[in-house]
């Protein structure tokens, strides 16, 4: 069958508040070692509105400007620079 899909960019449903991560097979491996409590810990820690996904050091986005569709404020952070590139 035949997909069609229309976006009116004028009317917004939603709010993206983040991209989260993913668990790989290693990291499953990990997990399903702990005890449940640090199991259920872990999961809420990392996934959970309050939870930053990369445990990083500080919160911090890449692109602060409200409405920045075409990224002209996107930045890396410290961070990135320092540790990661």
């Amino acid at each position: 069958p035949d997909f069609h899909l229309t976006l009116d960019t004028a009317q917004r449903y939603q709010k993206v508040k983040g991209f989260g991560g993913s668990v790989t097979d290693s990291a499953a491996i990990n997990i399903l070692s702990l005890s449940k409590d640090a199991q259920n810990h872990l999961i809420r820690s990392y996934f959970s509105e309050e939870a930053a996904p990369d445990f990083p050091v500080r919160l911090y986005t890449y692109a602060d400007a409200d409405s920045d569709f075409e990224l002209k404020h996107f930045n890396l952070t410290e961070e990135d620079t320092r540790m990661k590139v």
